[in-house]
């Protein structure tokens, strides 16, 4: 039973350390700013990423920390802000977009927003 109980702790530690990890590492070679070849375009309505992320693994990235150097807090804090009013759908999605993890369309994707929306709601209702 001891044995069972250190597996399922380490492998819950080792899967809570390689998520945002991983998710760093798939865009660790996109720059975080504009090269002086995109400077132009720097800021337009339209910036695609290679990737968006879906609105559920953007919420998970938040609570997870992923967000922090936007001013996202985590975790038990992060339930705090979002009670609060400090954090809600477009502070998630402008920190994402800062990161270069969405397209600044997705401000004007009202499903997008509502599903974020939903997702914050949900996490404080845990």
């Amino acid at each position: 039973m001891k044995r069972l109980v250190i597996v399922m702790l380490s492998t819950f530690a080792l899967w809570t350390v390689a998520a945002p990890t991983m998710a760093e590492n798939r865009n660790s070679d996109r720059p975080s700013t504009p090269n002086t070849e995109d400077q132009e375009n720097f800021g337009s309505q339209s910036t695609p990423t290679e990737e968006d992320i879906e609105p559920v693994t953007l919420v998970q990235l938040a609570y997870q920390g992923y967000f922090a150097d936007q001013g996202i807090p985590s975790h038990a804090a992060l339930k705090t802000a979002i009670a609060t009013g400090d954090v809600d759908a477009e502070t998630l999605v402008r920190s994402a977009i800062n990161k270069g993890r969405l397209s600044s369309d997705t401000l004007n994707d009202d499903g997008y927003l509502n599903i974020v929306r939903t997702q914050l709601e949900n996490l404080n209702d845990r």
